[in-house]
Order: C-alpha cells, then structure tokens, then sequence
C-alpha cells in the first residue's frame, strides 16, 4: 500500500530533493518545469510522514508537499 505525493517547489529546492530521493531509493514517477518545478512519487505508505518531515527540513519549508489518494503499486525492489 502506497500513496501518491506530488511536491511543489521552486528551482532552488531541486537538487536538495533529487538528493533526498537519490538517498531513500525513490524514482519520481513525473517531473513538471514550468516557473516552478512539481515531482509526482509514488512511496509506500510507512514513509509518507518521514518523507514530509525531511523535506520540510531541507527546503526550510518552501516546498509544498500534498498527499493523494492511497492506493497499491508494484515496488521494484
């Protein structure tokens, strides 16, 4: 069981995400650029808050965060 997640931030706060993803193993499934720059994930729900609470902290909380829907998907690991 996972959820959606889409993050909202601007160019500034791109490569802190990339590294968080890069270290946690996640794959976004979409990345949008456009005057700011949106990343869909699809995490296991178990890291949804952990996932939150550091992105919050490494973007000083300029990036948005929204949960959507639960739902199951494949892991590839």
């Amino acid at each position: 069981l996972g959820r959606r997640i889409e993050i909202h931030t601007d160019y500034n706060g791109v490569g802190k995400l990339q590294y968080i993803f890069g270290q946690r193993g996640i794959e976004p499934i979409n990345s949008i650029y456009t005057d700011s720059v949106t990343f869909e994930l699809l995490i296991p729900l178990e890291t949804v808050d952990g996932l939150e609470k550091e992105i919050t902290e490494a973007t000083a909380g300029r990036a948005d965060f929204q949960k959507g829907d639960s739902l199951y998907f494949v892991d590839k690991e």
